[in-house]
């Protein structure tokens, strides 16, 4: 091995940079500079280094290039204000948003909001009153009608028939109503002859019983004949006998007169029938029952409807109100009569301007039940009493036409009786 090998070769080290005094006497009053931060020294690649093998220190001309780090920064002078301010915003910040919580927490006790809304209207089920086929269709679904137009027609022919046969029992009922009337006044005579002999009778009879109770204590005195009593007892039966007939024919002739009275009472049945049959048969064009959209419209020509089952809705769109869940604690701050203002979900900076119609007065829960009149209490436990929500009508002014629909979601907030309207219009920005 050669003596180059064997001695050791020098390390290498790199000068430590001063501080820049320079640049802290340049710096910005107030401003941080950051904490200093010592990199390792970049050795730049170059010849090798040589030794001198006297002292074994690198030479000065050949010591390896070496690139100094960046100068260090003294601390920032330390700025109590700054901290001062910082706690001065902060405490600012604070009261400030508690000044809005209790603005908005009195806001909302004074007027009272809900988003659990949506429009309602009246609604009318439209069914067919009498059973039958549908014909004809002259309507689509949300077609705009008015009240008395055709919505659909149902085969007619059966309610005709119905209607002919009523006709004719009718018919059949006055004609034999007329042949008794025409023989009333002739069992009127009758009935006042059989009276009139029933009186004659009833005094016959007496004056016969009369005479034979004078007759028979004569008789055993010898005062009268035997053949005397006998005829006055004859007559008695006679006069019993009249009596009975009198009586018998006076019956039948109010016999007579009640069979005409049954005769009367079918001609009205028969009546009643044309006028039912006639109803039936105009029941067969189904018509709106007032001004409305409809909806729900599937009904097809060809089909087979029942009485009483609804096919489509109408729905009243002249009088559009809202059904507001409010809860309970807010109910003391809602009047019958206050203003309110709605906000559609679909155009939410569109204001209608509406009036509390009416309050709830109860509600049932879905546990509730009636078994026997009794109350059914729910074994469980609820850790959070929440507050039961109650409905509230607010009645619109001035819908904006296209923008109200049934069922659309909304959010009320009351206003109360002493601010007004926004305007004619109902709405507002």
């Amino acid at each position: 091995m050669s003596a180059a090998q064997d001695e050791p070769k020098p390390q290498v080290t790199a000068p430590v940079p001063e501080a820049n005094a320079t640049a802290d006497s340049k710096g910005v009053a107030g401003t941080a500079l950051p904490d200093p931060v010592e990199h390792p020294p970049e050795v730049s690649a170059g010849p090798a280094v040589s030794t001198d093998q006297d002292d074994g220190r690198a030479s000065p001309s050949q010591s390896a290039e070496v690139t100094p780090s960046r100068s260090e920064t003294p601390s920032p002078v330390p700025r109590p204000w700054v901290g001062a301010i910082l706690r001065l915003v902060v405490l600012v910040t604070a009261l400030a948003a508690a000044a809005a919580a209790v603005w908005a927490w009195r806001q909302s006790a004074s007027h009272p909001s809900t988003d659990a809304a949506e429009i309602s209207a009246p609604v009318t089920g439209i069914s067919a009153i009498v059973p039958g086929l549908v014909i004809e269709v002259a309507v689509s679904e949300s077609a705009r009608v008015a009240a008395g137009d055709l919505l659909f027609r149902i085969d007619p022919e059966p309610y005709q028939l119905e209607l002919d046969q009523a006709r004719a029992a009718l018919a059949a009922a006055e004609s034999e109503l007329r042949q008794g009337e025409g023989n009333l006044a002739l069992q009127q005579s009758n009935a006042d002859v059989a009276n009139s002999q029933i009186e004659r009778a009833t005094a016959n009879l007496e004056l016969a019983q009369q005479t034979l109770n004078r007759l028979e204590p004569l008789l055993a005195q010898g005062y009268v004949t035997a053949q005397e009593v006998d005829a006055a007892r004859t007559a008695l039966r006679d006069a019993t006998v009249t009596l009975a007939q009198s009586q018998s024919h006076a019956q039948g002739t109010d016999a007579f007169v009640g069979t005409l009275d049954t005769r009367r009472a079918q001609v009205d049945v028969a009546r009643a029938s044309v006028a039912l049959a006639e109803r039936n048969l105009r029941s067969t064009e189904v018509r709106a029952p007032t001004d409305g959209v409809l909806a729900g419209m599937t009904l097809t020509a060809g089909e087979f409807v029942v009485s009483g089952v609804t096919l489509f809705s109408l729905i009243d769109d002249s009088h559009w109100r809202v059904s507001a869940l409010f809860r309970e604690t807010d109910l003391p701050n809602i009047r019958i009569g206050d203003r309110a203002r709605v906000f559609l979900l679909a155009a939410p900076d569109l204001m209608i301007e509406g009036v509390v119609g009416g309050i709830g007065w109860g509600v049932r829960s879905s546990e509730e039940a009636q078994l026997l009149g009794l109350p059914l209490v729910a074994s469980k436990l609820d850790w959070v009493r929440a507050a039961r929500r109650f409905p509230v009508e607010i009645e619109l002014e001035h819908p904006p036409e296209g923008l109200v629909r049934l069922g659309a979601s909304v959010s009320v907030r009351i206003i109360g009786p002493e601010e007004g309207a926004v305007g004619e219009s109902g709405t507002g920005q």
